[in-house]
């Protein structure tokens, strides 16, 4: 069996190209619906939290979060 050269990515080369195959699929913006869990603030004004989707009180999805005070304000009033 003959051995193939290997390729690497670097971290920020593979998160480009996943966020490229997310924009492509999705085109614009996706609202979603979630549950927040486990927040927590700085006196910044930074927010992390778990967004989590439920079936019959069970997680079956979830996805850490963090949400800056600026992406609050220009987002949200």
């Amino acid at each position: 069996m003959f051995k193939t050269e290997q390729t690497y990515l670097t971290l920020s080369e593979y998160l480009s190209e996943i966020r490229e195959v997310i924009q492509d699929y999705f085109f614009d913006y996706q609202w979603i619906t979630a549950e927040i869990a486990d927040i927590k603030s700085d006196k910044n004004g930074r927010y992390w939290f778990t967004l989590v989707e439920k079936k019959e009180d069970e997680i079956i999805a979830q996805i850490d979060a963090v949400l800056w005070k600026g992406e609050i304000v220009n987002n949200f009033f």
